[in-house]
């Protein structure tokens, strides 16, 4: 975690998960949503926003995760 600790089990490390996206993903300075959607409204093909609304699975996460390099950072694109 933040503190140097290294946790265990499949509760504490899904936790240590959340929390930490949790804070990157998060301002202290929320603009306005509904102005936001506004913007984007109509810019999707039906099949486009069922799939980014859809549920993703563990395996999908997991695939996702083992793809990154554990000792950098995502560019500004992702």
């Amino acid at each position: 975690d933040s503190h140097g600790v290294w946790w265990h089990g499949e509760d504490n490390v899904e936790r240590l998960l959340i929390d930490y996206f949790a804070d990157i993903f998060s301002t202290s300075d929320p603009v306005n949503v509904d102005s936001t959607c506004d913007v984007v409204r109509g810019k999707l093909a039906e099949e486009h926003k069922e799939l980014c609304s859809s549920l993703f699975s563990a395996d999908e996460v997991k695939e996702a995760i083992f793809q990154m390099h554990p000792l950098k950072a995502p560019d500004p694109d992702g």
